[in-house]
């Protein structure tokens, strides 16, 4: 029999699109990119916690479907701003257990911006390309002067990182999706500027 490839999202019932990799060729794969699919935000943020990114323990696929369908977590920032009593009863988490899950989350606070922006699950922007974006979001300004109240500084900061992340070897196409990134996502990068997740570059 005939296998015939599905054409929308069962979670979401979005369009599937034909995968891309960082140069934009096409891949065999096909993928949902509906930014408010639930099985996808779900994927990103068992990304976000994992060993790669900013390995918090303790937040798994099973512990970011639950944070996920309990409405506590629909942002990474929201991470931060978890508490003891947020965990407590979700799934079978007792008291212990939570406590040590938001030290976990804590201590990640304390790591690099190349983790943070690989955390974020932008297509293509993986180990490779995370350290050489970081370091020219650092140049730039940072993700503070981004988020300025001050439009002229935000545009300044765009400018100053797409002559950055150019002249420091980043492609076109991954400048591009990374700058709809934090554009799309502005409140919820205000928010880890705020809470001061993640803001320094590791020196080379």
């Amino acid at each position: 029999e005939r296998y015939m490839r599905p054409k929308v999202c069962p979670y979401c019932g979005a369009e599937l699109k034909c995968a891309v990799n960082s140069e934009g060729r096409e891949l065999v794969a096909w993928v949902c990119d509906n930014d408010n699919c639930t099985s996808q935000f779900v994927l990103k943020l068992k990304n976000f916690a994992s060993r790669d990114c900013m390995n918090i323990m303790g937040v798994g696929e099973s512990m970011a479907e639950l944070l996920f369908e309990s409405g506590k977590v629909r942002s990474f920032d929201q991470l931060y701003t978890l508490t003891k009593e947020d965990l407590v009863g979700l799934g079978n988490i007792r008291e212990k257990s939570a406590a040590k899950i938001i030290a976990a989350i804590a201590k990640t606070k304390d790591n690099y911006l190349h983790q943070l922006i690989e955390g974020f699950s932008i297509k293509g922007l993986g180990h490779q390309a995370s350290p050489m974006v970081a370091t020219a979001v650092s140049e730039a300004g940072g993700f503070g002067a981004f988020v300025s109240s001050d439009p002229e500084t935000s545009a300044q900061f765009l400018s100053k990182f797409v002559d950055t992340a150019k002249s420091g070897g980043v492609s076109d196409i991954l400048m591009t999706r990374f700058a709809m990134f934090i554009n799309q996502n502005k409140d919820m990068i205000a928010k880890m500027v705020e809470l001061d997740v993640a803001q320094n570059v590791k020196k080379a």
